[in-house]
């Protein structure tokens, strides 16, 4: 390659060493799904095509952008609050299962799941409280 080791940017081609690449640190934690919800580097080294070696991160991150724009294409205000609820919560497993977890996305994600829950429970009560009333609407 031309921009490799000894390519076009000079110097004598060496092989990469096992010291060479990145270091990642083992997390303490155990989880039950840990060995489904592997890591991008891990997927790296794996033998099987792309679409077999998916993690459940992974997938969680796909299928979030998916409800996120399933979403915006919904007329009713408390469809949409459902699904976005559903892709900010999977938006966090995929942020949370990075070699480095996203802080900050993750925190602002808490706030918009929150504010997302806060919605559409009031607009679940307002409906709700709308069809047992025989108000007559002028």
């Amino acid at each position: 390659a031309l921009f490799s080791r000894g390519g076009l940017c000079g110097g004598r081609r060496r092989p990469l060493s096992s010291s060479s690449k990145p270091h990642r640190a083992k997390s303490k934690q155990t989880f039950v799904l840990a060995p489904l919800l592997r890591h991008d580097s891990e997927l790296m080294n794996s033998p099987r095509g792309i679409i077999d070696s998916l993690s459940l991160s992974q997938l969680a991150g796909h299928t979030s952008f998916v409800f996120a724009i399933t979403a915006f294409s919904v007329k009713d205000m408390l469809d949409l609050r459902c699904l976005a609820m559903s892709s900010t919560s999977l938006a966090m497993i995929f942020q949370y299962y990075r070699p480095k977890p996203l802080v900050i996305p993750l925190k602002w994600n808490v706030l918009v799941l929150g504010i997302n829950a806060f919605m559409a429970t009031s607009l679940y009560l307002e409906r709700r409280n709308a069809g047992s009333e025989d108000v007559p609407f002028e």
